[in-house]
Parts: C-alpha cells; structure tokens; sequence
C-alpha cells in the first residue's frame, strides 16, 4: 500500500467513526433520474465495505432498474461527532442479498468530502457540568461539556434508559470548573439528542446574551472569543 493510499484509508476511518448501527445514510443512484432514498446502516468491516438495510419494494416502491451489483452512487449523512458535518463520499454496490433479509453491500470510500454544519467555531473542552431543568426540579444530571462555542455546546452523560427525554427542555448549565466558590451558570435549551448504548450526546442553544456567553466562557474556561474570530 502507498502512503497516498494509508492515508486515504486512514482519513475515511478517522471520519466514520462516530458512524453507529441504524445511522441514516441518504444513497443517491447515479441514473438519468438520480433518485435518492434513505436506508440505516446495519455494519461494516473498515477497510471493505458497509452493509444497509436494502429497500423494501412493498414500502419504498421498485429500484430494480438502479440496483445492481456494481451500480456507482453517492452517500450522504450527518455526523455529530466534535464538529458536526455533513459527510458525502462515491462508492458502488458490491452485491445486494435478499435472504434472509433484505441487505446491501458498499465499496467502503477511499475518500470522503465534508462541510461543517456549525456557523460558529467550536473549542473542545473536557468539563465536568450538571444540568438542571429550569421548570423541573426534579430533572439534573452530571456530565461532560465536550465542546462549547457562542451559540452553544455539546454534553455527554452516562444515562439509562429512563433518563433520554431532554430534548425541547429549557436547561440551566452548572460549571465546575471554576477558579472560586461560586458556581456560574449558563442557561440553554435542549436542541437534539442522541443515545448510543449507555451515552447520551446532547446539544444545547444558549439562550443568555452573547456578552455574558464570552464573559463566562473567558472567566471559567479561559477561552477568549475575541481572540479567536
């Protein structure tokens, strides 16, 4: 192998692993037509190629004149992960299966474009928080802050099953990584979550003036804004 090709390899696995079972792929068939379809992701082998759950024709209608073994089309999909992208790469089908389920197999990419969903430029952080609900005193969690910008930050938390409706929620933001006694707050609301075994990833607006964002951001977690534009 090249090191134009590791590298290749090595940048696509780097980008897809935030990729779980069940995550939407959105597969564009390069016909005359280029019909889109959404399929979830049912496993892979790095390196190979991805499995998805192939279309039902009783539910997504007859894709026979676009679906065949080595068929060229291109996958699109949203991952969270620290930056939050759009991810799109060409790959073609390498066979289709319909026993005993309805599956489909993908020329794993060798290389993957990607566009940033954030307007905002996000700092990775490691900080420890609890969450509490501004309406529900009986909703609080502790958990990570993982990245933060001006507009807002994403958590982690370890939760169970029972502990997943936060979305919509309007949230207060305990720091506890702070330089005195004092606790400064943030308050947010709760814009997506998402569940992944016993984790939780959750994406939170901030709904306090920009200048008293910066003002806390500078203050507890050294990070100017100022500075970074």
């Amino acid at each position: 192998m090249s090191e134009q090709e590791l590298t290749l390899e090595t940048s696509s696995r780097f980008q897809l692993r935030h990729l779980t079972v069940g995550h939407t792929f959105e597969i564009e068939f390069e016909s005359a037509s280029r019909p889109r379809i959404k399929l979830p992701l049912v496993g892979c082998e790095h390196g190979r190629y991805l499995i998805v759950r192939s279309p039902n024709p009783k539910t997504h209608g007859s894709y026979a004149d676009v679906m065949y073994d080595g068929c060229p089309i291109i996958v699109r999909t949203v991952v969270e992960g620290d930056k939050g992208e759009i991810i799109a790469f060409k790959s073609n089908i390498l066979a289709i299966i319909n026993y005993p389920v309805r599956l489909m197999f993908l020329a794993y990419p060798e290389n993957i474009e990607n566009r940033n969903l954030r307007a905002t430029q996000r700092f990775p952080t490691r900080v420890p928080i609890t969450l509490s609900s501004q309406h529900h005193d009986q909703l609080a969690a502790n958990g990570v802050m993982v990245d933060v910008s001006m507009s807002g930050c994403r958590l982690l938390f370890n939760v169970s099953d029972n502990q997943t409706a936060l979305k919509e929620q309007a949230i207060n933001l305990h720091l506890h990584y702070s330089q005195g006694n004092s606790e400064p707050i943030l308050r947010g609301d709760v814009k997506n979550q998402r569940k992944t075994g016993q984790e939780l990833a959750v994406g939170v607006a901030f709904t306090d003036d920009e200048a008293f964002v910066k003002q806390q951001l500078k203050r507890y977690l050294m990070i100017d804004l100022d500075l970074a534009i």
